[in-house]
């Protein structure tokens, strides 16, 4: 009996954000003037072609990697790169011999001008925002007006570039995933993206003020024995405050805009691109590349006192081994004597590769057999979704988010195709679950990810190895669905013994 799949006995990623959030210009302590000078670009074909010049920031992993030794200096220059990406679209410049033009001359120049506005944004804040004003802030009692204190010190504190290549960031992936739902996550929720612009601004602003010799982890315990209010920074309900105060001045500059959709049976604020924009921009296409990708050594081991994965884990920022829930009244945590850090450390371990032959086919022959083409890619190609019902829309949706993904697979693998090991870094839901942190590309996404995997140190399986040939024949059932991918442990064995 043999199987040309390989698995790993996890569950899939199941987390979701459910917190919901009302947005209103009373974020802001001081008026911001409106914009109505809207760049100008020059653009002769309002169909804008979503080719691979919109994947720059894989071009350049994969210069990094060719020009570099595979080791741990290599994998954090990759981390620093992923985290800082969006910053070279500020600098006229070539990034590792690659033309930053290639990321579309229409979103660089959109990217560019917009920046400079916001950044008068940024500078007529934190100058009306005077010293005592800032102390009625601190000591009130409100928490709303900590939390404001603490927005406007992150902002007058970080280098407005800086700042401004976060909010770029948040700018692109809604780029990326307009009009774009799928049945797992709603993407451009403005819950999500507030949430996530304010940690990564709380997490660039402590590593502004901390000494490089000590960890994160080690500098916010004592941040926050100096002042227990210093503790408000790394709240979630803090990331959605500050990600609101700057996603508005987004929306003040004409980058994005509010609107909302019916998701699941409930209506839910989203960001979307402006209309006036909209036909300049190439949406739906890879344009930036996740902050989490998969990594070319060893992850680091979690222990009980130490945080693993990342090798800029603990560095750069907090990202502890288990998720909490947004809401939660208690907080999930793991059993001093629990073996899980053992568990998780050995799986972090596995050492995989890309299936170079597989990729090479799907790159070069796939017009022969189209396994890429989606089937409803001839339905899709050049229809009209403002005259689509509500069914329709759904359907186009999940064609759009299957389209993107599988764009996303082909990139990373593309990327990564000569390194001779790669490895997925591990965390924990809140209800004990394991799954990889970095997205799109790993065992536990799609049969494309899963084809395009493969062990790099296999190993033969032994006939006396009972243990081991009993996991291959529950697997094969799980393979072979119809139903049995369901039933317990015993049962997949009685199956494949008994056919």
């Amino acid at each position: 009996m043999s199987f040309n799949k390989q698995t790993m006995l996890f569950n899939k990623q199941t987390m979701s954000l459910s917190l919901k959030c009302k947005i209103n210009r009373s974020y802001f302590p001081i008026r911001l003037f409106s914009c109505t000078n809207w760049v100008r670009i020059n653009n002769t074909n309002p169909q804008v072609s979503n080719d691979n010049k919109a994947s720059y920031v894989f071009t350049n992993i994969e210069k990094i990697l060719d020009q570099n030794p595979i080791n741990r200096n290599t994998q954090i220059e990759i981390e620093k790169f992923l985290h800082n990406q969006c910053m070279h679209i500020l600098e006229d410049i070539n990034v590792l011999g690659v033309n930053i033009n290639y990321l579309n001359s229409n979103i660089k120049t959109y990217c560019y001008e917009k920046s400079e506005l916001i950044k008068v944004y940024l500078n007529k804040y934190s100058k009306e925002s005077n010293q005592k004003y800032l102390a009625s802030l601190i000591n009130s009692k409100s928490k709303t007006k900590n939390y404001d204190y603490f927005s406007i010190k992150i902002i007058n504190t970080l280098d407005k570039n800086e700042t401004i290549n976060i909010m770029l960031y948040i700018f692109l992936k809604i780029v990326t995933y307009c009009d774009i739902n799928s049945d797992k996550e709603l993407y451009n929720s403005t819950t999500n993206n507030y949430i996530l612009l304010g940690k990564l601004l709380v997490n660039k602003y402590i590593n502004k003020i901390k000494d490089k010799d000590i960890s994160f982890s080690q500098f916010k315990k004592q941040f926050i024995e100096n002042d227990a209010k210093n503790s408000y920074l790394f709240e979630s309900d803090f990331y959605l405050h500050l990600g609101g105060k700057l996603t508005l001045i987004m929306i003040e500059a004409g980058l994005l805009e509010h609107s909302s959709v019916m998701y699941k049976e409930n209506n839910h604020s989203v960001l979307k691109i402006p209309k006036e924009i909209i036909n300049f921009i190439p949406l739906n296409s890879v344009i930036t590349s996740p902050i989490n990708l998969p990594m070319i050594v060893e992850p680091k081991p979690y222990s009980k006192d130490l945080l693993g994965g990342y090798l800029l884990n603990d560095d750069l920022y907090e990202d502890r081994l288990m998720n909490t829930k947004v809401g939660m009244k208690e907080i999930s945590t793991i059993d001093e004597n629990n073996i899980i850090y053992h568990s998780l450390n050995n799986m972090q371990k596995t050492a995989f590769k890309i299936n170079r032959k597989l990729l090479e086919y799907l790159l070069y022959h796939n017009n022969e057999h189209n396994l890429l083409t989606i089937p409803e890619e001839s339905i899709y190609k050049n229809i009209d979704n403002t005259k689509m019902s509500s069914k329709e829309k759904a359907s186009y949706q999940q064609y759009l988010s299957k389209k993107l993904l599988y764009d996303h697979i082909i990139k990373i693998a593309s990327a990564y195709k000569n390194v001779p090991e790669i490895f997925f870094p591990l965390k924990m839901d809140f209800r004990g679950r394991l799954y990889p942190i970095s997205v799109y590309f790993h065992y536990q996404s799609c049969e494309l990810a899963k084809a395009l995997l493969i062990f790099a140190r296999p190993d033969t399986i032994k006939r006396a190895d009972n243990i081991s040939i009993e996991y291959l024949k529950a697997y094969g059932a799980t393979c072979f669905g119809n139903g049995l991918d369901k039933k317990n442990y015993s049962k997949r064995l009685e199956w494949i013994n008994n056919n």
